[in-house]
């Protein structure tokens, strides 16, 4: 059973990058509401494979060139590798389990943060986020590239026949 964040860590261009904290993507289906003959009042439904606009803030103690270098308008990778700890209940026993989350993203805002003496900066910027990638122990969990139409959960992907209809 998984029980907390042990500890991450943020890497660009295959280099450790020290973030404070990072606010990752939020998965939101596009959805509408449906209703008439048939339904017994409104009904949501969600379009397969289509997500909202993902984003996600990393937030720095301080303006730093590693935030710049991520303002530039284009294409980033970024990997984040983290330890999540939890219990083997039956004995107790304190467990760790490799999570690995690969984006690809490009900026949307930068935050300078305020100048304080003696105080931190509390920089971010904000990053669309267009394909995520997230593993558990290394087996690959989830993975959605909104731009080549791939949408996989736990194995299924649940784009493929949307892709096979409209001739992808």
């Amino acid at each position: 059973m998984l029980e907390t964040l042990n500890d991450y860590r943020t890497y660009y261009d295959n280099k450790f990058v020290g973030t404070a904290e990072v606010e990752l993507p939020e998965f939101v289906w596009k959805s509408d509401t449906t209703t008439g003959a048939g339904y017994l009042g409104d009904v949501d439904t969600i379009a397969v494979g289509h997500l909202e606009a993902m984003e996600m803030t990393l937030n720095f103690h301080t303006a730093n060139k590693i935030m710049h270098k991520l303002s530039a308008p284009k294409t980033h990778e970024l990997v984040f590798r983290a330890s999540l700890q939890g219990r083997e209940t039956a004995r107790s026993k304190i467990t760790q389990t490799a999570y690995r989350i690969t984006v690809l993203c490009e900026p949307k805002s930068n935050s300078l943060g305020k100048m304080v003496p003696t105080a931190k900066m509390e920089s971010g910027i904000t990053m669309a986020v267009n394909y995520i990638e997230i593993a558990v122990d290394g087996e690959v969990v989830v993975k959605v590239d909104k731009l080549n139409y791939i949408c996989i959960i736990d194995g299924v992907d649940y784009a493929e026949e949307i892709r096979k209809n409209i001739g992808m």
